[in-house]
C-alpha cells in the first residue's frame, strides 16, 4: 500500500509468508551472521558431512592409485631403459668382432704373407 506521504507500506503478513519470521538473534547466538541466508538444517548439514568424508576417501584412493601407477611406470621405464643399454653394449661387442673378421687383427710380430700387398694375378703368374 502508498502512504500519503507517498512512501509504501508492506502488510507484514505478506511479508511473512514469501520470508518467513526468523528470531532476533537469527537461534544461533552469532549477531554478525547475515539473517538474508536460510539456515541449513542439521539433516543437510550431516548428508553434506558424510558426502564431503566419502569425496575425501575417493580422493585418497585416486591419489594412491595414481602413485601405484606412477611406481609402476618409473619401473617399467628404467626396465626398458636397462635393456637398451644391454642391447647397445651387445650391437658394439658385434660391431667389433665383425671388423675383427673382416680385417686383418694379426699381431705385429706375426711374419707377412709374401704374396700379401700383390694382386691376385701376380701371385697367380708367380706359382706357375
Amino acid at each position: 500500500m502508498r502512504n500519503e506521504d507517498g512512501t509504501y507500506s508492506i502488510d507484514p503478513a505478506e511479508l511473512h509468508r514469501v520470508y518467513p519470521p526468523m528470531s532476533e538473534s537469527n537461534g544461533s547466538g552469532n549477531p554478525e551472521k547475515n539473517d538474508s541466508q536460510p539456515l541449513i538444517s542439521t539433516v543437510v548439514t550431516g548428508e553434506l558431512a558424510a558426502e564431503l568424508q566419502h569425496l575425501r576417501e575417493r580422493l585418497s584412493s585416486v591419489d594412491a592409485e595414481r602413485t601405484r601407477e606412477r611406481q609402476q611406470l618409473t619401473d617399467q621405464i628404467e626396465d626398458l631403459r636397462r635393456r637398451l643399454d644391454q642391447s647397445d653394449a651387445e650391437r658394439r661387442d658385434k660391431d667389433r668382432q665383425l671388423t675383427a673378421v673382416l680385417t686383418d687383427q694379426r699381431p705385429k710380430d706375426e711374419a707377412p704373407d709374401t704374396n700379401a700387398g700383390r694382386g691376385f694375378w701376380a701371385r697367380l703368374r708367380r706359382k706357375a
